[in-house]
């Protein structure tokens, strides 16, 4: 069963919590750790407030790294099919007939998904105006891509890119029944036979 966009938000906005606790403390951690601190200060005391050249390098670090972790977080779904967010929720990415999603499916939809989050960083990294507008624009393309979700196919435009599809992860005892065949398939791909259902003849005879 393919998974509702309500519950891929409510996913996102778990893996935007842990994602905002974590680079709070790594920010924390960076802004005061060593002379960090006291550089700041002393240069807002003798460069005054519009001229704090170690206070935008030490920023510039941390949204690097924050542009960072989020990436490598969101690359769990390339190697266990779903994050932290989709785990608690219990969906996973798959191909969109329902399979397992290939790893280059999945490494492009990884790409298209973040593809604003990825020129960002390209931008910051060449100091390119240019490119951080492109950046807003591609993410913003992705954003409203998102609301195709609430089609027929339930798949945002990078899924229609990918070829992928987000699914309820379903547990081994679960068995689904395929409409062409008429059989039941479980969550491990093993098909068993449709259950036949008794005449009442032979229901008479048994329990007589």
């Amino acid at each position: 069963m393919k998974a509702s966009l309500l519950s891929r938000v409510i996913a996102s906005l778990l893996d935007g919590l842990f994602l905002g606790l974590l680079n709070f403390l790594i920010t924390v951690i960076i802004v005061f750790s060593g002379d960090n601190k006291q550089k700041i200060l002393l240069e807002a005391k003798t460069l005054g407030a519009d001229r704090l050249p170690q206070t935008y390098s030490i920023l510039w670090a941390c949204v690097l790294i924050s542009i960072l972790l989020m990436l490598i977080y969101a690359s769990m779904e390339i190697m266990f099919f779903r994050t932290p967010g989709k785990m608690i929720m219990g969906i996973e990415i798959r191909g969109e007939d329902g399979e397992q999603a290939s790893l280059p499916a999945l490494f492009m939809r990884w790409i298209f998904k973040h593809l604003g989050t990825h020129t960002y960083l390209i931008a910051l990294l060449f100091l390119s105006h240019s490119l951080i507008s492109l950046a807003g624009l591609a993410g913003f393309i992705m954003s409203i891509g998102c609301l195709m979700a609430l089609g027929e196919k339930k798949q945002t435009l990078y899924d229609k890119i990918a070829c992928t599809c987000v699914f309820v992860r379903q547990g081994p005892s679960y068995h689904e029944r395929d409409e062409h065949t008429g059989r039941f398939e479980n969550s491990t791909g093993n098909t068993t036979q449709t259950p036949r259902k008794s005449s009442g003849a032979v229901d008479k005879l048994i329990f007589d």
